[in-house]
């Protein structure tokens, strides 16, 4: 016993904290980038109207006292819904989404929960 009091608890042994914005940041990475990936169930482009072009070069950037989401896509009008639970999240259609034209999103209040999702239609 003694020989491992010097020894330090492997990494993955450690509590693990991340802050506020860096959690955020993570699950727009891990939420959004798949939902950009695959187009939602059930919905297709009109006959007579053009695919979206895919957005490309997401990033996610805690700022102060808001998040703010860029991508690449032409500036295409998208739809952006933010989600604040799990329960949310899978009634995702539910929830009001506000339409960007161009390629950037700004939440002005994300500390309105622990964690925010973030889907980009």
């Amino acid at each position: 016993m003694e020989e491992n009091a010097g020894r330090r608890a492997p990494l993955l042994a450690r509590p693990f904290v991340l802050a506020a914005g860096s959690a955020m940041a993570l699950a727009v990475v891990a939420l959004v980038v798949p939902s950009l990936l695959t187009p939602p169930a059930g919905i297709s482009p009109d006959a007579g109207q053009a695919a979206l072009t895919p957005v490309r070069d997401l990033t996610v950037v805690a700022d102060g006292d808001r998040v703010v989401l860029n991508w690449n896509d032409g500036g295409a009008a998208r739809k952006v819904f933010r989600a604040t639970s799990h329960a949310e999240l899978s009634n995702i259609r539910t929830l009001p989404s506000r339409t960007v034209t161009g390629e950037t999103f700004v939440d002005e209040e994300p500390a309105t929960a622990p964690i925010v999702y973030y889907v980009i239609e």
